[in-house]
């Protein structure tokens, strides 16, 4: 692949951004997909160097990056773009050495962009926080345990009722928690929430980190998708 027509080609055929660099950093050839990114016309980007659209924070990684690939090895890194309307976007950005008889002429980019999955991300995350936030802000304890009857997960009102915190009862069997005596049925309602029976109004007894104990009304469910317990835990005063 030696000629200009070859790489146009290659190039026209992707249905990602490609482009080629020369030693300086300068686009030499590009297919539809680049202008579209960057909204900016073709003509204003062919022979144009591609550093002015990144950020200038990341200006040192990818610098290092490009210098790499002009000594011939390809180089795979992520970075954000200013379009020429001012719009940010996130790219995954492949550097390959142009090899003509085996001396390097430019660099060969692909560009994965990823700004949607990085929305995505973001948008979820933040809904991972409110939630968490509204669990946290929850009278009662709430909870998931798995299949095996370790805690996954427990909010924090946990510390309040039973003493310990969070991260102490996370990964442990939840029966280890609860008084000697209310085990056994403890462990048949678990076993009975596992083959698809609802647990409503069950009450036993958890001993809390300072060994007293505390009377708990629980209310679970089973996940056939995640093999999961989800329940929610009351304190009753008597």
């Amino acid at each position: 692949m030696n000629s200009e027509p070859a790489y146009q080609l290659l190039f026209d055929q992707n249905p990602n951004a490609v482009f080629s660099l020369d030693l300086e950093g300068n686009i030499t050839l590009m297919n539809k997909q680049l202008p579209i990114l960057l909204e900016c016309p073709e003509s204003k980007l062919k022979g144009e160097s591609i550093f002015p659209f990144m950020l200038p924070e990341e200006m040192e990684d990818i610098f290092r990056k490009f210098n790499l690939a002009k000594a011939g090895a390809t180089e795979k890194f992520r970075c954000k773009i200013q379009t020429v309307k001012n719009n940010q976007l996130t790219w995954v950005v492949t550097y390959i050495p142009i090899k003509i008889e085996e001396t390097i002429t430019g660099i060969y980019a692909l560009v994965n962009d990823i700004t949607d999955q990085v929305e995505s991300e973001l948008q979820l995350e933040k809904s991972v926080r409110d939630l968490r936030k509204i669990l946290d802000a929850s009278l009662d304890i709430l909870c998931v345990i798995n299949i095996k009857g370790e805690y996954v997960r427990i909010n924090r009102q946990v510390e309040k009722l039973w003493g310990y915190e969070d991260w102490e009862l996370v990964g442990k069997d939840h029966i280890d928690f609860v008084f000697e005596e209310d085990r056994r049925k403890t462990f048949e309602a678990f076993s009975q929430i596992k083959n698809g029976i609802e647990l409503t109004n069950f009450e036993n007894r958890i001993v809390k980190k300072d060994g007293t104990t505390v009377i708990m009304q629980w209310y679970a469910n089973w996940d056939s998708l995640t093999h999961s317990v989800y329940a929610s835990a009351r304190h009753l005063k008597y």
